[in-house]
């Protein structure tokens, strides 16, 4: 079994695009960890590779500052995948690169868990989220609410920033502030990547932002509506216009992380489309 790491992002990308490709939403947050740093001729606080038994790749990895350690295993065989693991911890360890956290499912997260604190007792592992991962490559016709959907532009700063807050309150458990984020929201809103949708008195209910771009589709995200105005459809309509302009713009599919444990959220999706592919943990090492 052989460990490989690349250079930078740009040799990784091309010695395994064609298994990327073929598993583009499942390998997201590799691809796009990998897509910001595609300029950078070498990275320090970045590691990409992979694991291989002879012509068949174990698995593909990713460690990215400041992000969790992602991995995707392309195969379901139990003791090829452990020794990969194994072998990736070992060399994590013995070169002291720096682990912020692991995503991956729970059979990869678990083995990880496991072997890393065997090697690292005084580790401590707390788990932070568990999704599905759901893709849309064919919207389904629906009834939404009447109203008016957009691009989101500078004079709804205001609005998508007390959003945001409220969403890392509300789905990330995150006590974000106002006046720290205000100005990512704006180089994000300068770049395209909010959509609002306002109901028929012209009100603002809804946001939703595409906020990864992948190789032949893009992952979206902080989908939120305003309190006052949940239980109307609006969801549903700002997923669906979202997900039929990114479509409209070329890209294969839509991809987006649910919270298992958002029923509501999951019923909108599937809804518009969208289907289960796996699921997806997160897990910070404390």
């Amino acid at each position: 079994m052989r460990l490989h790491t690349y250079k930078n992002a740009q040799s990784f990308l091309k010695a395994n695009q064609h298994l990327l490709v073929d598993n583009e939403a499942l390998t997201q947050l590799i691809i796009y960890n990998a897509l910001q740093k595609l300029t950078v001729p070498s990275c320090n606080t970045c590691l990409f590779g992979t694991i291989t038994e002879g012509d068949q790749v174990i698995l593909l990895f990713s460690n990215v500052t400041p992000y969790n350690l992602q991995i995707f295993a392309p195969i379901e065989e139990k003791h090829l995948l452990q020794a990969a693991i194994k072998l990736l911890i070992k060399y994590l360890l013995d070169i002291n690169i720096p682990v912020k956290g692991i995503s991956g499912n729970s059979v990869i997260c678990n083995n990880f868990i496991t072997y890393y604190i065997k090697k690292s007792p005084s580790s401590i592992f707390k788990e932070y989220l568990r999704s599905d991962i759901l893709e849309l490559r064919d919207i389904h016709t629906i009834n939404i609410p009447n109203g008016f959907f957009r691009q989101a532009n500078l004079s709804d700063l205001d609005t998508i920033t007390h959003w945001n807050v409220l969403f890392g309150n509300d789905v990330l458990d995150l006590r974000l502030e106002y006046d720290r984020i205000i100005d990512m929201v704006k180089e994000q809103i300068n770049n395209n990547l909010y959509y609002i949708f306002f109901n028929t008195d012209d009100v603002p209910v809804s946001m939703a932002s595409a906020t990864r771009k992948l190789l032949n589709g893009s992952s979206i995200s902080y989908v939120y509506t305003a309190n006052n105005y949940r239980g109307h459809g609006y969801a549903t309509a700002i997923m669906y216009h979202v997900s039929k302009s990114i479509l409209e713009q070329g890209n294969q599919f839509c991809t987006l992380f649910v919270d298992k444990k958002n029923q509501v959220a999951n019923r909108v999706y599937h809804k518009t489309g969208y289907r289960i592919l796996a699921e997806n943990y997160d897990y910070y090492l404390t």
